[in-house]
């Protein structure tokens, strides 16, 4: 095939037949044919993901366009860029290759990646340059809001009401009065000084809803706040989405300066970076291909982000590049060298404080603002957050778990051994030593050298068999819930605290030699950059000695001590049962404080959140500032929704003969329902074990599935899952909540067992004994459970079914508790399977 254009598009119609062209002419092509078929002298193959770039035969012209995206966009990509690779065919391929080309703001690395592109046989470096010049201009188009920026306005009903200000901003807007409810309850707990909880049933607008009189209150009284959030989705739809337009309803808003606010460690190091290309460059082109095209990226990269924020990167950079080296990159207490940092006035996290302290408002995670709390009583030199008048704990269903696991104890394995390692390797061929101290090393310190080293490998061999034998350190008991585990210790344990004091011992020891050479004699800047880096260093040792002298010496009543493996890698956590008195006094932090999320009461009452928080041992006077708001419903669940229950389901069982038994069942129901009820479904798992179970037994059936992990991570699933790409989807915990899927996107939701914590977690085993199931176990699961139906109905024209596969909610004492924590109205019917499937259908030809 002679072509005379630059691109020729490459469009899979099976695993054997492919069709390429470009706008003005397209073959079908068997791919065995396609050497012979393509002129590679003219032109290059335009593929859309790796993936379709290996079923092509070797030593073919090829350009992958998300790779060039990867590197015209390091950053992120625009909604037209997005939408052309999602759909990138023989109608607008040439356009996709064209805007990509057309958009390069700089050529910065270039001629860095069409080098190791040759090299790796990927194309022609040719390419690159021949596309630069064939470019050609693409009109973005982009829908105008209609912006209302007229009178100031005072009051909420002007906002919220049926010619507000938000009907005019937002097409299709509909006046809510728990939206309304919400915005009054706000707005008095802000004039007021309260700590109000309020919850808001999914659908209320919650955003919307505190953010008006949130901003009101900030413009009107020369005010600062924060917002607090448990997930990223939540952040970024406040300040892209739903503060702009709060701003413009409201007006006058101009000289508001909002601010995303994230951890130290999200920013990268401008010094960490820089050392690190230069050891890259030292290597040369001759080195590893990935390892350069890595390089090649982060250079690329910096020449682009504004804010050093290491999530901003390109999501489809994961497909070619090891972006989690960036991690090692990152801002670290332990490596900052303050003031004396060659970077320091480009320093992306001063950046970042700075703006922070001159925001009116910023929105973080709950992570920081708790971790902010605790280093505040310290000292307030190390704190990033400003002092503020108002607090919003949006998620706030997730503050306590957050808050324990903040307020805890961890170590790494492989985090261990990397910083240990990076203080002090001693080469006895040289009789040098590299690491953090290298350059004292060299002249005073050849001695603690050697034996920092020792002792530092000592520690690596110590932990890493501590953390292999688990059984003999962490061993539990078997039973009931009420069973406490119980933590046995050994020698190993000492032996590993003992080797860490020596490790400080020794750098105690440098910086006092560090002191009396900085005080008596003519030092220079390294000097102190060097005593600087010693300091922080003994404080990370002193961190990790409190965790090993708690692993030993804390009481099991206080204290909870387990291993935990992820991807491979064991880590060590300690938590402290109760954090109540840790939190409580952060709402004293600030004038009023609002909680809020679509599950906080179990009942009509909100005892399990305060507890969880401390506020229940309040004394009186500061137990008056608190309030609770229970707002109606949005939606009319007795007629948008019915929850089932087949009465014939299997009981669960974890020995292999009632398992199975249990799988078959599920298994059954499941395959029956995808086959009659042509309906977009979501079921939720607790476990993988059960998911793959069940998967693997319908998965036989012939059926297209989106799994969790499997077909990627929640968010990929759930993007296949919305669009054309299946009608099921199979997910785990992080489906239960946090996920929009409204009108046909989510007809039927599947609940395969109530969301209990895992009894044999060593953390859950140990706050059920003490607390009790009654007061630990079953609150949580049913907020859990009310986040899970909250998936299903998310506008006013929703309907769906919610199918509870756990036969429990009929058989236990606690289903009454399960029946009642369900949305106001909805109706419950329970029925043997056949007749449950019958209703499905009924229901949806209603």
């Amino acid at each position: 095939m002679n072509c005379i254009d630059e691109f020729v598009v490459v469009n899979f119609l099976s695993d054997d037949e492919i069709e390429i062209g470009t706008t003005k002419r397209a073959d079908r092509v068997h791919i065995l044919d396609l050497p012979a078929h393509f002129d590679r002298a003219s032109s290059f193959l335009a593929v859309r993901s790796r993936r379709e770039e290996k079923r092509l035969p070797s030593k073919l012209p090829i350009v992958d366009i998300s790779l060039l995206s990867v590197f015209i966009f390091p950053t992120g990509e625009s909604a037209i860029l997005k939408e052309y690779i999602d759909d990138f065919s023989i109608s607008n391929g040439e356009n996709a290759l064209e805007y990509l080309i057309t958009h390069v703001s700089k050529k910065s690395g270039f001629d860095r990646i069409e080098e190791l592109w040759e090299r790796e046989g990927r194309f022609e470096s040719k390419i690159i340059s021949n596309a630069l010049l064939t470019r050609a201009s693409v009109t973005r188009i982009e829908e105008k809001e209609n912006k209302v920026m007229g009178k100031r306005v005072t009051k909420l009903s002007n906002v919220f009401g049926d010619n507000g200000t938000l009907s005019q901003i937002l097409k299709g807007y509909e006046a809510r009065m728990p939206q309304m409810d919400m915005a009054g309850c706000v707005s008095d707990a802000l004039v007021n000084d309260r700590v109000q909880f309020i919850e808001a049933d999914t659908g209320t607008g919650k955003s919307i809803g505190y953010l008006v009189p949130l901003l009101l209150a900030i413009r009107d009284n020369d005010s600062k706040a924060i917002i607090s959030t448990k997930t990223k989705v939540l952040q970024d739809q406040l300040i892209d989405k739903d503060i702009p337009i709060v701003k413009d309803a409201i007006g006058n808003t101009s000289n508001l300066k909002i601010h995303l606010l994230k951890g130290r460690s999200n920013y990268l190091c401008l010094l960490k970076a820089m050392n690190s290309m230069n050891e890259g460059r030292q290597i040369g082109l001759e080195g590893d291909v990935s390892s350069q095209m890595w390089l090649a990226f982060l250079e690329r990269w910096l020449s682009d982000t504004k804010d050093g924020d290491i999530q901003s990167i390109n999501e489809r950079a994961r497909d070619y590049i090891d972006v989690n080296k960036l991690r090692f990159l990152t801002s670290s207490k332990e490596d900052c060298i303050g003031r004396y940092c060659p970077f320091k006035d480009r320093c992306f996290l001063l950046k970042e404080r700075q703006e922070a302290r001159n925001s009116d408002l910023l929105v973080v995670n709950h992570s920081l603002l708790l971790s902010e709390h605790v280093m505040r009583s310290d000292t307030d030199d190390l704190c990033i957050l400003p002092p503020a008048d108002y607090l919003v704990v949006d998620e706030a269903h997730r503050f306590a778990d957050v808050a324990m696991s903040t307020l805890g104890h961890d170590i790494s394995y492989k985090e261990s051994k990397n910083f240990i390692n990076s203080l002090a390797i001693f080469d006895e061929k040289t009789g040098r030593s590299k690491g953090i101290m290298s350059e004292c090393f060299l002249s005073i310190f050849g001695k603690d050298a050697k034996k920092l080293t020792r002792e530092s490998e000592r520690f690596d061999t110590v932990l890493k068999r501590i953390l292999e034998r688990e059984d003999t350190l962490f061993r539990g008991i078997e039973g009931e819930n009420t069973a406490p585990w119980k933590v046995q210790y050994n020698d190993m344990a000492e032996e590993l605290e003992l080797t860490l004091k020596e490790c400080i011992d020794i750098m105690i020891n440098i910086e006092g030699k560090l002191d009396d050479k900085i005080e008596n004699e003519v030092n220079t800047e390294n000097d102190v950059v060097l005593l600087l880096r010693v300091k922080n260093v003994i404080e990370k040792l002193d961190n990790w000695a409190e965790c090993l002298h708690l692993l030993i010496n804390g009481e099991d009543n206080v204290w909870v001590k387990y291993i935990e493996w992820r991807e491979g890698e064991p880590s060590l956590h300690i938590r402290k049962i109760d954090i109540a008195e840790d939190i409580s006094d952060i709402f004293d932090s600030y004038r009023s404080v609002i909680l809020t999320s679509a599950t906080l009461n179990i009942n009509s009452s909100f005892s399990f959140v305060t507890s969880q928080l401390g506020l229940d041992r309040w004394e009186e006077d500061r137990k008056a500032r608190l309030g609770f708001s229970i707002l109606p419903p949005v939606f009319n669940y007795s007629k948008q929704a019915l929850f089932l229950i087949p009465s014939d389901i299997e009981e669960y069982h974890y020995e292999e003969w009632g398992y199975e038994r249990y799988i078959t069942s599920i298994s059954r129901i499941l395959t029956s329902l995808i086959s009659k009820v042509h309906r977009k479904t979501l079921v939720l798992f607790t476990s993988y074990r059960d998911m793959n179970a069940v998967l693997s037994n319908v998965e036989n059936e012939g059926y297209n599935i989106s799994v969790q992990g499997k077909d990627g991570n929640a968010q990929e699933v759930i993007a296949k899952f919305r669009g054309t790409g299946s009608n099921v989807a199979f997910g785990v915990k992080s489906l239960w909540e946090g996920i929009d899927l409204p009108g046909s996107s989510l007809e039927i939701l599947i609940i395969v067992k109530l969301p209990f914590d895992n009894p044999r977690n060593p953390l859950t085993n140990k706050l059920n004994s003490l607390k009790g199931f009654g007061n630990y176990m079953l609150p949580r699961m049913i907020l859990d459970l009310k986040q899970g139906i909250g998936r299903l109905i998310r506008k006013l024209d929703d309907k769906g079914i919610v199918l509870c596969l756990d036969n429990r909610v009929l058989k236990k004492s606690y289903g009454n508790v399960v029946i009642h924590s369900l949305p106001e109205g909805m109706g419950v019917k329970v029925a043997r399977w056949k007749k449950c499937l019958r209703t499905i259908e009924d229901f949806f030809k209603e």
